[in-house]
């Protein structure tokens, strides 16, 4: 049986099931229309509330978690193709050789997994320009 969060349902964006008529808080802090009514465009406010919650959420935390594993069997042991890897699969270009010496830095500081907890909350993959 295919469940949330298992491989078979990982896409590029979030994709949930949504009963209608329970409206999922994570969702709705995202400015998600309310699934019940038809909605032509989804309003568009950026707060600190909406911050936290990407950073604190579980759905998000076993995101960083599924990458940083990912990371750990595509690119080995060496912290630069990790740290690379991260940053196509997250923002589909290489790092900039600060960007690089940074992730470095804070992967030996912190840990793999929250280099892709920060990526996956950088504006640059919750935005699309």
């Amino acid at each position: 049986m295919i469940t949330a969060g298992t491989p078979e349902l990982w896409r590029r964006s979030i994709c949930r099931f949504v009963v209608r008529t329970t409206p999922q808080q994570f969702m709705t802090t995202l400015d998600c229309p309310n699934p019940a009514n038809l909605t032509p465009a989804r309003i568009a406010t950026t707060t600190a509330l909406r911050d936290l919650t990407l950073s604190n959420n579980e759905f998000m935390l076993q995101q960083a978690r599924h990458l940083a594993t990912r990371l750990e069997h595509e690119a080995g042991a060496d912290p630069t193709a990790r740290i690379t890897r991260a940053f196509h699969l997250a923002f589909a270009r290489p790092p900039a050789p600060a960007e690089l010496a940074d992730a470095r830095n804070f992967v030996r500081a912190e840990s793999l997994f929250a280099l892709c907890r920060m990526l996956l909350n950088a504006n640059e993959s919750v935005y699309v320009d």
